[in-house]
């Protein structure tokens, strides 16, 4: 399941990250994170956003509070 993701995450992540030493850097951090929480995905749900909003909180908690945009 997480497998088929992680080039939809890359891409994902630098689009987030903006260099590619960052954005490898989360994808490695998100699909620990989705491993570890393996047992809370619901059968059906979608791999993707599984493995896309972990991504987008990890970023949105390295940023400092001056630049969160608050979303």
């Amino acid at each position: 399941m997480l497998a088929c993701q992680i080039p939809a995450l890359r891409a994902f992540a630098f689009s987030l990250a903006r260099n590619r030493a960052d954005a490898d850097d989360l994808v490695q951090e998100t699909l620990v994170k989705a491993w570890a929480h393996r047992a809370r995905f619901e059968t059906g749900q979608s791999a993707g956003l599984a493995v896309h909003h972990p991504a987008k909180q990890l970023v949105h908690r390295r940023r400092p509070p001056s630049t969160r945009s608050g979303r």
